[in-house]
């Protein structure tokens, strides 16, 4: 007697499909200009000196512009842009909280709720998960909209390979949800601020490079540059030269320029030969170099390189 195949199965509901993003229109002022070398400045800008020799020597210049720390004035970043030849971007971090700043003072109880740990060897800071809609909105509508009024021409987005952490990691594990939600907010920032420069510091992985947001625009889209952190110097970090080449063959441009890709290095106490060193390397690979002491808000820049 022959074997009946039984009722036809319950179908699977279809999924919706993913809706197919309309490009950005990508804004006149967007795309970073050509030069020999990068500043990363978040101490007083006193420190440097007289600005236009600072003006003269770099035309990407990135500082702490928010208004409450009081290290630049806004007459100061005119200065530095140099009647529209450089720009300057304002420091702004996406994946850490500091206790210093305080935007993240009065909301102590926010980083509370949403940190995911304190970041290893940096005091005061706290890896924070922008999952939760308060941290965007701090993010977006206090912090970052301070510093855009103080006429800087974007943002240094710092702290963002919190997007390539995973949810076992030993400092600032980040769930999916986690790693998304600072996807989400690049372009919540890019469409808040269509005209500004959004340059990515320290994520050079494929967590940004294929990376979308919750709009399924690419993230590559959304920036002006890509900034790999410690990959000539204090040691040669052959995977972070790998990934920011990756970067370099993807060949993407903005109103004619390419995309900025840089290097910050740090060189204890700004030995010659090794700035001069790790600026070459940098050259030679496609990148624009940057040196100082460190890699964090105590940064001193190093001449030469």
């Amino acid at each position: 007697m022959p074997i009946g195949r039984g009722p036809d199965p319950t179908p699977r509901p279809m999924s919706s499909p993913r809706p197919t993003p309309v490009p950005l229109p990508v804004t006149a002022s967007r795309g970073v200009p050509t030069g020999d070398a990068w500043l990363l400045h978040r101490g007083p800008i006193t420190q440097l000196g007289n600005l236009a020799t600072v003006a003269a020597r770099y035309s990407l210049i990135v500082v702490e512009a928010d208004p409450e720390l009081k290290r630049i004035t806004p007459a100061q970043i005119t200065a530095l842009k140099a009647n529209g030849k450089n720009r300057v971007l304002g420091w702004l971090s996406l994946g850490v909280a500091e206790a210093s700043r305080p935007v993240w003072q009065r909301s102590a109880a926010v980083v509370e709720r949403a940190g995911i740990g304190p970041r290893a060897g940096r005091a005061g800071e706290t890896w924070i998960n922008s999952d939760d809609g308060s941290i965007t909105s701090i993010i977006v509508k206090q912090l970052a909209k301070a510093i855009a009024e103080t006429g800087v021409d974007g943002f240094m987005l710092g702290d963002v390979e919190l997007a390539e952490h995973l949810a076992d990691a030993a400092d600032g594990p980040c769930q999916a949800s986690c790693r998304q939600s600072l996807l989400d907010l690049i372009g919540i920032l890019r469409t808040s601020y269509p005209d500004a420069l959004l340059v990515a510091y320290g994520a050079t992985g494929d967590a940004l490079r294929f990376g979308t947001a919750a709009d399924q625009q690419p993230i590559p889209a959304m920036l002006d540059g890509v900034v790999g952190e410690a990959v000539y110097a204090p040691a040669y970090d052959e995977l972070a030269e790998l990934e920011l080449k990756s970067w370099r063959d993807m060949k993407l441009t903005l109103n004619g320029r390419p995309l900025f890709l840089g290097t910050a290095d740090a060189v204890a106490d700004c030995d010659a030969g090794v700035v001069g060193a790790a600026a070459t390397r940098a050259r030679q690979a496609g990148f624009t170099p940057s040196l100082g002491t460190a890699l964090d808000a105590a940064r001193k820049p190093c001449a030469g390189e």
